[in-house]
């Protein structure tokens, strides 16, 4: 059970469902779940979508590949659900 309160996708309006939707479409169709995390504020949800894509994937000189690869054994290491 969760004690942070969340916005889902399909709940989302605004502001929220406007930046859910860049999301979307930059991770290939889907809302990684820390990003719910803060979507009780869609300014933070956008601002952490910046940081994101301006340090990951793609945007360094690992390649996006490696970027993926490291990201996936990073998330196994933390028994990561996603």
């Amino acid at each position: 059970m969760t004690f942070i309160g969340m916005i889902d996708r399909d709940q989302a309006q605004g502001r929220l469902k406007e930046v859910y939707e860049g999301i979307v479409a930059w991770r290939n169709g889907r809302l990684p779940p820390p990003f719910k995390g803060i979507s009780l504020n869609a300014e933070a949800v956008a601002a952490v979508k910046h940081l994101n894509s301006a340090v990951t994937f793609g945007a360094s000189t690992l390649g996006t590949r490696r970027e993926e690869m490291l990201g996936t054994f990073i998330s196994t290491i933390n028994d990561c659900d996603y």
